[in-house]
């Protein structure tokens, strides 16, 4: 061969190298684009499920509602995924989000499909809570429960405390400090009870561990319902340090994972992602209504309490506050846009009635 039959020979192999190294980073660049376009349809539904997290009661105490959280989420990614109106691809994709964790003060449940014989005979799957699990452990001595508030209910197994009663509930610092476990303290000095450090160590640890293993056990069964729908993707428990455990134990909160979510880029990039939305229990998070907006004032919208555009279209009503997003979306009003940008929104096709 002719030294320009070599020459030609290199150009082709480095335009056969040159174009499947392009495709590679453009399918990377895509994928990249793709997932961060996800991680913010997530994060929007997710901030949608805080919102729903807290109601308020008929008898004005507020409390987490997970199955309000949980049906904002969806209908957040729903909406975004632009799939609120196929129910097929609705029910594909619950199936890249395993379970939910709703950590609630007194114990956890967890959302996962069980399975069901349906009308037809045939094998179904619905989504459906646990029973509430307890934040529980046992030692030689007690068996504890645990709460996210710091107390825990001890089960007196060997009557140690007072050699009668067998249950006692109690912060760390009555367990320290009260004369009911003054003896009890003198005989075993070194449990972990009388220790403020090493209480809230034990106890953090028994919650995320009770957790943790549930979630393993929800984790392989959803791999088995997984194959069923053709999905061959390994799910398994997300990886969540300390640290993030410990900041997410403080409060009630709801634990949102999504794996195997495909990225149309390439046939094995996937989205994962896990978040912890927390249920701010107080009534900080106030709302109030705007009535008369629109033309001719048909429609009404409620904002958050410090939102700058209250009442530059209609009239505020600030006599009457609200703590719950899902009772104001009951008396038919929409969110601000301004400073709900999750919320529900008068649709733009929805326009003014003629006059």
């Amino acid at each position: 061969m002719r030294f320009y039959h070599y020459t030609l020979l290199y150009v082709i192999l480095f335009m056969l190298v040159f174009v499947q190294i392009s495709y590679v980073i453009s399918v990377y660049e895509t994928a990249v684009d793709e997932h961060m376009e996800m991680e913010k349809k997530f994060t929007n539904a997710v901030d949608a499920a805080a919102m729903s997290l807290v109601f308020r009661e008929s008898d004005g105490l507020l409390t987490a509602d997970r199955d309000a959280a949980v049906e904002a989420f969806f209908s957040s990614m729903y909406s975004s995924l632009g799939i609120a109106d196929d129910p097929e691809a609705r029910k594909e994709f619950t199936m890249y989000i395993p379970v939910f964790v709703a950590v609630l003060n007194d114990g956890y449940s967890l959302l996962s499909f069980a399975e069901y014989i349906d009308a037809s005979g045939g094998i179904s799957y619905t989504r459906q809570w646990t029973e509430t699990k307890a934040y529980a452990f046992a030692d030689n001595l007690f068996t504890y429960r645990f709460m996210l508030d710091g107390s825990v209910t001890l089960y007196d197994r060997e009557k140690v405390i007072n050699g009668t009663e067998c249950i006692f509930t109690a912060t760390q610092k009555e367990l320290e400090q009260g004369s009911l476990y003054q003896k009890v303290r003198a005989s075993y000095p070194d449990l972990f009870l009388f220790d403020k450090e090493s209480y809230e160590n034990v106890r953090k640890a028994a919650i995320t561990d009770c957790i943790e293993e549930s979630l393993r056990y929800e984790f392989n069964v959803h791999n088995q319902i997984a194959q069923n729908y053709d999905i061959d993707y390994g799910f398994s428990i997300p990886v969540i340090d300390n640290a993030r455990w410990s900041r997410s134990i403080d409060a009630p909160s709801l634990l949102v994972t999504i794996q195997g979510y495909p990225l149309y880029a390439g046939n094995s990039l996937y989205f994962n992602q896990f978040s912890f939305v927390g249920a701010s229990i107080s009534k900080a998070t106030t709302y109030y209504i705007e009535t008369g907006c629109g033309s001719g004032g048909w429609y009404s919208l409620y904002h958050r309490f410090d939102c700058p555009y209250i009442g530059k279209e209609g009239t505020a009503d600030w006599a009457n506050c609200y703590y719950d997003v899902k009772e104001l979306a009951d008396l038919g009003c929409y969110a601000c846009k301004y400073c709900l940008p999750f919320g529900v929104h008068k649709p733009d096709s929805l326009s003014d009635p003629q006059e």
